[in-house]
């Protein structure tokens, strides 16, 4: 239904974005091939290296990250132990959404243009999913038992 009402409120048309970063280097020619390496090409392995180094570090020494490994081992004992399930989950949802608008951001930098049916056709079902994971405190029970 989201879909429909964006598609129906934007139009269906690919929009150009328009090119943030131009330009790029020469890595090596050789028999006349020339292997080119954009700035934009670098830009999205820095940004993509640094948040997984920074969530690496968020989930093995922060409070949050503790907060997080112990509702996935075991909602139950976790909040016997004084962690707030619900903040978690919701502050793990928030995380993930940053990271959405983050990977958003570069596929438009990149390409240039956004389309309506520019998405991953996972997407809905990762979250779906997840949100069952997030739900379940039956480990290992099936997600879907959790749904």
């Amino acid at each position: 239904m989201l879909q429909n009402y964006v598609q129906l409120a934007q139009g269906a048309r690919p929009k150009p974005g328009g090119h943030i970063v131009e330009g790029g280097f020469n890595l090596f020619s050789a028999d006349g091939f020339d292997v080119r390496v954009a700035w934009l090409q670098i830009i999205i392995v820095v940004v993509t290296v640094t948040l997984m180094t920074g969530f690496s570090w968020l989930i093995t020494s922060t409070s949050l990250g503790r907060q997080q490994r112990a509702c996935e081992q075991d909602m139950k004992m976790a909040s016997l132990l004084g962690v707030d399930g619900n903040r978690t989950i919701s502050l793990t949802f928030v995380m993930g959404a940053a990271l959405a608008a983050v990977a958003g951001m570069m596929f438009l930098m990149y390409y240039g243009i956004v389309a309506f049916l520019h998405r991953l056709p996972g997407g809905h079902q990762g979250l779906h999913r997840g949100g069952c994971w997030a739900a379940s405190a039956r480990w290992p029970a099936p997600c879907w038992a959790a749904c």
